[in-house]
């Protein structure tokens, strides 16, 4: 049986993980995708002719999941630290989190759609190769 600081110690360590893979398979997406249009083999070039916009619109979400990764953290980082600053002022050693604060919930809504947002761009390249491949 599990409490509840086993689930939330749990759930810490998943969405770290989570957004350690949102990192890597974007950056693979987008490595992937550039490696495909800047390419100089025949295999490479014809791939580029058949597909390139797609590809260039797959590595374009491939950036933007890793900059809506970079805002979840930012936005989670000011709110922490607006947090720390109240503990100072008030010489306050707990404090309760506001969930309402907007900074707290556009953390939490960053970090589901940044992992939306790479979903979309892994199946679309999925999709669209299968398709040239096919």
């Amino acid at each position: 049986m599990a409490c509840k600081q086993d689930i939330i110690k749990e759930m810490d360590f998943l969405s770290d993980r989570i957004s350690t893979q949102v990192r890597t398979v974007a950056l693979g997406l987008l490595g992937i995708t550039w490696g495909l249009l800047i390419g100089k083999s025949d295999v490479a070039l014809g791939i580029a002719r058949s597909i390139g916009k797609n590809l260039m619109v797959i590595g374009g979400i491939a950036i933007l999941a890793m900059f809506l990764d970079f805002l979840q953290y930012f936005f989670g980082y000011w709110y922490t630290y607006s947090l720390f600053n109240d503990m100072e002022k008030t010489n306050k050693e707990e404090v309760k989190y506001k969930y309402s604060d907007v900074r707290y919930r556009l953390r939490t809504c960053l970090y589901w759609v940044k992992q939306i947002t790479l979903m979309i761009g892994v199946l679309w390249f999925i999709v669209v190769l299968f398709v040239y491949l096919f």
